[in-house]
Order: structure tokens, then C-alpha cells, then sequence
């Protein structure tokens, strides 16, 4: 088939008699075309009759001709012909031995018309020649690898003008400026016996197989994308050939009618027969899409000529009913005594008795344009949806008793499918020894006879018992006796080892304190020394200026040697009230509570905790940072207590600051911050690091005694046990705010 701009169209047969049928658009008969006889003169004749009526090829040149080549496996019979359609005049060009420029064979397969207007056509044995319209030279011969390329049916010209054939299971190019023929690097349809078809106007290159088809990459020798009819469940078992309409959807011509694909959401349409086809049968290779936009393909009964763009797909889904049910073989009607208490068609369940082992629900698709595709699934049985095909009824064997529900759905024949919601319940009730009942009795059988096995087992282990208990008794008096003061021992053992823990822990804060103590009091003893120093040289002159009896200058010299002792007294005050603090640290409380500054005492053992650190590890440096609520005052505590606690707490912040310094590569500034406030009748103190912080289940154990998060030999783990105790005692609370990696807030509430 070809279309002419006009819309009009020409079709050829394979028939004896007249051959090549001219129509308008409106699909009414315009001409005729008859065949001459089988013996028409070689070489180039003119006439009004085809060359042969077996016509296997058509093609509209530019020039308004129509081409077509016909051909019959006897010798003589067919060529080429070019139709004038304006004076109906035909040229016909038939092959001479005689004449190097004749057509090479008479058995024209395939025309077509590259850019410049030159026609290449393919023949059953001699391969493509070339055949210039204007002068009716024909080329012919075309080489390739050395050999002439012969039994040529597939090609297409391609966007660029150059000529793409196949010919004996390869493809070869054509190039539409040098006329030079290549061979693909690599030719896929020697291995996958793929056909050229077309080229689209994106540029892809679409093949068909017996597989399936789909379309080359830009190179034409890599399959980019191919649909395997088998695995996909195509409608049909062949595909003859395919088109692909203006708006990029591919139509085929199958053994099973015509079939539309999506290549965006790679989903398929079929038409049949009962869409309007004159055949679902579509074995010939013939098809061309017009100008026009419509599209022709050969049947065995015909051609179908439709335009894609006309064709109306239905959108809606159709409804579902469910229409009968089977058990057994046997039609159920509704009732009270049924299986199904009202009409199938509004029945929401379905109760079967255990002895029926055939279930059969029939149901249908409120949709009559068309034959519809069946799904359903039982849940509870099935995992997935089963396919119907196109009888809607769903048949289960032997279900196990239980409660299950049927779905289904259908589509149209535009493959719209329905939402799958419509169901019914289907209850399979046990036999009676598997009900509720049934299961009952069994239980009361079961622990009367339970019973009855724990009433003897109980007595006669009662006996026993008797028989060894007067026997066991004295052996365990004695090995109670004996457990008795294994355990007094163990817990001496423990109380002393739990007070030398705690005097451990204490010295160990001790420890802390000392280092930072000696550099507290080297302050003040620089202080004394220096002034002395200072006095001894202001008295030597002092007595100079009495000597030459410069009263006044002596006076004044006095004046600063008194200045002098005052701050030797200051210093000197300030180390013994030092060493009555560590005094008061090192021994044990006397219990009594005492008026005391918490805002100084803190401030205290900050600066003792961080010295005592640097005295240890030289390398060692943080930020302190105090917030002191000065509204507070004195409190009643037992300050050596309460102290230990604070120097506690803050030399764990110490501690886990530069734990995180030594484990980071990041800028980290460690920071410890200590603060008060008074809130109504509380004062709260709080002790702050930004350290790795304490993990959530161990937060938890934190004030357990010897739980520490120390290395080994690095901590009792009695220090917040004390902590906690301590606090305990004095009516207060101490609670932990942590975070991981960003650190750790202990909180002491005390009353004022």
C-alpha cells in the first residue's frame, strides 16, 4: 500500500488478475490496473499494463510516480514499473542480458527514494541497484567485503539520507554522498535473527524477531531496549510487522490482530477482529504510513486502513457483581438454611459446612463492549492475584476450615482494570471435633485426668518427703549453722574492706587537694618571703636617714615597712586558713553543721581540683567558668562533707574534659563551669563539663558503689556513692543531666 499527498492510496494484490487497485481518500474506486502477459518484452517498453500481477512492492516517488515492483519465481516474469498517475501511463523495466544497464533480475522486493531523488531498489537474488528517474540509468553491483550482496528484502533511508539495507542476515550502509557500502562492525541479526523495519523521528531503529521486537541504539549494532513477547504475555505468538504513528506509539500486525504499544509506559492494546478488523490473521509484511497519519497494514483478508489518531479507548473500568455459587457441583439459592442468606449478587458472605470439599463462585464484569480479562485472589490462600482469562469464576478445593475473602476484578478491552475492592467472605466451618465445644470437653477431660495424675504424684511425694525430711533435718540445722557464720565472717571481711575502700577514696581526694594545696600556699609564703626581704632593706635605710637625721624620710620609710607586714600578715593568714582547710579535709567529720559560705567554698575546691590536676600532668589545661548566686549567704552544712562532694564533682569534669581532648582531632576548648543560685527555700549547685558525656545505660549505675567509668586502677568507684550519701544525709538531692558528646551536669539541691 502507498499514499499519495492527495490522500488518495494505491493497493496491490497477489492475484492472476487485475493486480494494483487505485482509491480516493473516501476509500471509493478510482482505476484499475491490469497485467500483461507473462512473456512482455525485456529491457524498457511502455504501456498501460503492469509487467506481472503479483505485486510485491509499492512506493510515490517526488516526482508523483507511483512505483511498483512485481515478480514471480519463473524467468521473465515481473520488474519494475512506474505508474504516471495523471496519464495512467506505465514504464516498465525489465531485466536484458543483453544490456548492462538494465534492472539485474525481474523480482522486485523493496523500493525506496533517497534525498537526492534516486531509487534503490532490492531484488530476490542480485541484491540493491540504483536507478536514476531522470536518465533511467540503473547502477547495479554494489560491493561490499569483495562480495555482491544479494537477497535483499529489508531497508529504510535514514534521517541522514543514507541507505540502510539487509541483505543475507547482515546489514549494510550506504553512504547518500559517496555511494561507498559499509558493513555493520557488528551485525546483530546474524545471531538474533533480528529484521530492520523502520527508523522513528526520535532516530530510534525499530527490529522485529520471532521474539518479540524493540529498537537499536544510535550505533544500529546494539539492541537498546527489546520486549519479549513470551515473558510479557503478548496477545499473540508472531509479529509480521510494525508501524509507529505521529504521535510515537508503535502498532503491529500480529497473528492475533493489531496490537498498540506505549513505549513511555511500555503497555500494550489489543484489537481483534470484533474492533473492526476484517481478519485477526496478519502473516504479510506490508505496511506504510501515509501522509495522512493513517496507517496500512496487509491481512489475509484484506488491508485495514485506520487512522490512530480517530481511535477511541474506552477509560472507564467495569464494574463487578458476583453471580452464582457452586458447592460440590450443586447450584446454592439463598435462604436461612443456605450457605448464603440472600442473593449472590448482594451477599456480603459465604458459610460452607466442613463436609463440602468443591467450592465454585461464578461472577461477571458490568461491561458487554468487548471481551473482558478475569483476576481474583483469595486472601488467605492466595499470594498473589490468579489470572482468569475470560470466564469469571473462581474454584477452590479442599480449603482448610477457616475464614478467607474472594477478590475480584476485570478490565475492558482498552485494558482498564477495575480497583479490586469487590469481595466476599467465605467461612469454612470445622467438623465437630474441631469446634469450640468439642475443644471444651476435651480441655475438662484433660485436667480431670491432670487432676487426678498431681492428687496421686502429690501424695506419694508428700510420703517421700516425710520419710527424708526427719533425715535431712539435722544435717541442714548443721549446715546452717555452719552457712551462718561463713556469712558473719563475709560480712566483717566486707565491712572492712568497704572502710578501707572509703579512707582509700578519701586519701585519694586528699591527693587531689595536696598538689593544688602547695601551690595555694607557695602564693602566699612568696608573698612573706619577698616583704621581708623588702623590710630588712627599708630598715637598713630607714637607720641611714635617722644617721644624717632626715626625720621625715624615716617616717615615710616606716610608713612602708608597715604597709609590708600587713600584707606579710595577709598571706600569712591566708596559708593558715589553707592548711586548717586541708586539715578539716583530711579528717573525719565531726558531723556537726556549721554556718559556711558555699558560694567561697566552692570556688575553693575549684581552684585546689585544678591545681592539683596541673601538678600532675604539665600538659594539662581548661577553661573554669564561675556564675556564684551572692544572694545566698551562709548555709548550715558540715563543710568537709559537703566539700568532698564538690571536689568530687569537679575533678570528674576535669577529668572527662581532658579524656575528650586526648580522643578528638576537632578544636575543643575543655571548659568545666561552676554555679549557685537560690531557689525559694533550696540553693542549688551545679558542676558543668562539655565532655564526651555519660551513655544512657550507664546512666543508670552512675551512683552505684564501685561502679566507675575509669579505667582499672583509675577509681574506687565509691566517689559518687559518697557523693550521693553525703548529700543524702544532709536532706538534699543530686541529680545527672547528661548528653553523649556534649556532656555531663551533676545538680546538688540542698535546704537552706
Amino acid at each position: 500500500a502507498i499514499e499519495l499527498k492527495d490522500g488518495s492510496y494505491f493497493l496491490g494484490y497477489r492475484n492472476p488478475g487485475n493486480s494494483l487497485y487505485h482509491f480516493n481518500s473516501a476509500g471509493k474506486l478510482i482505476q484499475q490496473f491490469g497485467a500483461s502477459t507473462f512473456d512482455a518484452p525485456v529491457g524498457k517498453t511502455i504501456g498501460k499494463e503492469l509487467s506481472h500481477p503479483f505485486i510485491f512492492s509499492l512506493a510515490a516517488s517526488t516526482d508523483g510516480s507511483v512505483w511498483a515492483g512485481t515478480g514471480w519465481p519463473n524467468k521473465g516474469q515481473g520488474g519494475l514499473n512506474r505508474i504516471n498517475i495523471n496519464t495512467k501511463e506505465i514504464v516498465r523495466y525489465k531485466h536484458n542480458p543483453a544490456d548492462s544497464n538494465s534492472i539485474p533480475t525481474d523480482w522486485i522486493f523493496k523500493i525506496l527514494e533517497d534525498s537526492a531523488g534516486m531509487m534503490w531498489v532490492s531484488t530476490n537474488s542480485a541484491g540493491w541497484f540504483r536507478l536514476n528517474p531522470k536518465t533511467d540509468k540503473v547502477k547495479r553491483g554494489f560491493q561490499a567485503e569483495g562480495n555482491i550482496i544479494g537477497g535483499a528484502r529489508r531497508g529504510f533511508i535514514t534521517k541522514q539520507g543514507d541507505v540502510i539495507y539487509q541483505s543475507k542476515g547482515k546489514y549494510f550502509r550506504v553512504n547518500h554522498q559517496t555511494q561507498e557500502v559499509k558493513p555493520f562492525a557488528k551485525n546483530i541479526a546474524v545471531d538474533n535473527a533480528y529484521d530492520l523495519i523502520l527508523q522513528d523521528e526520535t532516530g530510534k531503529v525499530w527490529i522485529t524477531s520471532k521474539n518479540g521486537f524493540g529498537y537499536l541504539d544510535s550505533s544500529f549494532e546494539k539492541v537498546e531496549f527489546f520486549y519479549d513477547i513470551k515473558e510479557n504475555k503478548f496477545p499473540a505468538d508472531e509479529i509480521s510487522t510494525l508501524q509507529i504513528d505521529k504521535q510515537g506509539m508503535v502498532w503491529l500486525a500480529t497473528s492475533n490482530g493489531i496490537v498498540s504499544f506505549n513505549p513511555l509506559d511500555k503497555k500494550i492494546k489489543h484489537f481483534g477482529f470484533e474492533r473492526g478488523l476484517q481478519g485477526n490473521y496478519f502473516g504479510s509484511s506490508v505496511n506504510h504510513r501515509g501522509l495522512s497519519g493513517k496507517i496500512y497494514f496487509g491481512g489475509t483478508s484484506g488491508i485495514n486502513v485506520f487512522d490512530p489518531a480517530t481511535i477511541k479507548t474506552n477509560p472507564y473500568a467495569p464494574e463487578m457483581i458476583f453471580t452464582g455459587l457452586h458447592l460440590d457441583g450443586e447450584s446454592i439459592v439463598h435462604g436461612n438454611k443456605s450457605a448464603i442468606a440472600k442473593p449472590i449478587m448482594v451477599a456480603d458472605k459465604i458459610t460452607v459446612s466442613p463436609d463440602v470439599s468443591v467450592i465454585s463462585i461464578d461472577f461477571a464484569a458490568i461491561h458487554f463492549a468487548g471481551r473482558n480479562s478475569y483476576q481474583y485472589k483469595l486472601e488467605g490462600f492466595d499470594k498473589d492475584w490468579r489470572d482468569g482469562g475470560n470466564t469469571g469464576n473462581a474454584t477452590y478445593t479442599n480449603l482448610s476450615p477457616g475464614k478467607y475473602t474472594l477478590y475480584i476484578k476485570a478490565s475492558n478491552w482498552d485494558g482498564v482494570w477495575s480497583d479490586g475492592t469487590k469481595s466476599i467472605t467465605i467461612r469454612v466451618l470445622p467438623p465437630w471435633w474441631q469446634t469450640w465445644w468439642a475443644y471444651t470437653i476435651y480441655a475438662a477431660i484433660f485436667l480431670m485426668m491432670m487432676w487426678g495424675l498431681i492428687k496421686l504424684q502429690r501424695a506419694r511425694a508428700i510420703r517421700k518427703e516425710r520419710e527424708r525430711s526427719q533425715q535431712k533435718e539435722l544435717e541442714q540445722a548443721k549446715e546452717i549453722e555452719k552457712a551462718y557464720k561463713e556469712l558473719e565472717e563475709s560480712h566483717e571481711n566486707l565491712k572492712a574492706t568497704q572502710s578501707q575502700l572509703i579512707q582509700s577514696e578519701k586519701m585519694a581526694s586528699l591527693g587531689e587537694l595536696t598538689a593544688g594545696i602547695a601551690h595555694e600556699i607557695q602564693n602566699p609564703l612568696n608573698f612573706v618571703n619577698n616583704f621581708s626581704e623588702v623590710n630588712n632593706e627599708l630598715i637598713d635605710e630607714m637607720n641611714t636617714e635617722l644617721d644624717n637625721g632626715d626625720i621625715n624620710e624615716a617616717k615615710a620609710i616606716s610608713s612602708d615597712i608597715k604597709q609590708n607586714l600587713e600584707k606579710i600578715s595577709h598571706h600569712g593568714k591566708r596559708a593558715d586558713a589553707i592548711v586548717k582547710g586541708m586539715l578539716q579535709h583530711s579528717r573525719s567529720s565531726s558531723g556537726q553543721k556549721e554556718p559556711t559560705d558555699i558560694n567561697a567554698l566552692a570556688e575553693e575546691y575549684l581552684r585546689l581540683a585544678y591545681h592539683g590536676l596541673r601538678a600532675k600532668d604539665k600538659s594539662f589545661n581548661a577553661t573554669m567558668k564561675t556564675d556564684f548566686d551572692d544572694s545566698i549567704g551562709n548555709i548550715n552544712i558540715i563543710p568537709q562533707d559537703i566539700g568532698r562532694v564538690i571536689l568530687n564533682l569537679i575533678t570528674n569534669a576535669f577529668y572527662a574534659v581532658d579524656e575528650k581532648k586526648k580522643s578528638t582531632n576537632e578544636v575543643y576548648e575543655p571548659t568545666v563551669s561552676v554555679s549557685t543560685k537560690k531557689i525559694n527555700d533550696k540553693v542549688e549547685i551545679s558542676v558543668k563539663d562539655n565532655g564526651n558525656g555519660i551513655p544512657e545505660n550507664v546512666k543508670e549505675k552512675i551512683f552505684q558503689p564501685f561502679f566507675t567509668t575509669k579505667p582499672t586502677g583509675q577509681g574506687t568507684g565509691l566517689g559518687l556513692s559518697l557523693s550521693y550519701d553525703i548529700i543524702k544525709a544532709h536532706g538534699g538531692i543530686i541529680q545527672l543531666e547528661t548528653s553523649e558528646r556534649e556532656g555531663s551536669e551533676f545538680i546538688i539541691i540542698l535546704p537552706v
